[in-house]
């Protein structure tokens, strides 16, 4: 990913798109690189963002088993 900001929602221009899929916000969340640790924050999105079925704002990622959930429902990503 890099040292930019990594983007996920349904709106095109996202660096993951996900159209078609019922709660997604237009940018529903964002991985960020912090002192050199990647963190995923929930863009204020209306259903939320879960990390490890986890839902507080703002999580540190950082193992490569780390599950992704957009909507609080549905595959994980």
């Amino acid at each position: 990913m890099g040292a930019g900001t990594f983007t996920m929602g349904r709106e095109v221009g996202n660096n993951l798109v996900l159209e078609g899929e019922p709660g997604v916000s237009k940018v529903h969340c964002k991985i960020t690189l912090e002192d050199k640790k990647y963190v995923l924050l929930d863009a204020e999105s209306r259903n939320g963002t879960l990390l490890n079925r986890d839902s507080h704002q703002a999580h540190g990622c950082s193992k490569m088993a780390d599950e992704i959930r957009i909507c609080k429902r549905g595959a994980g990503l």
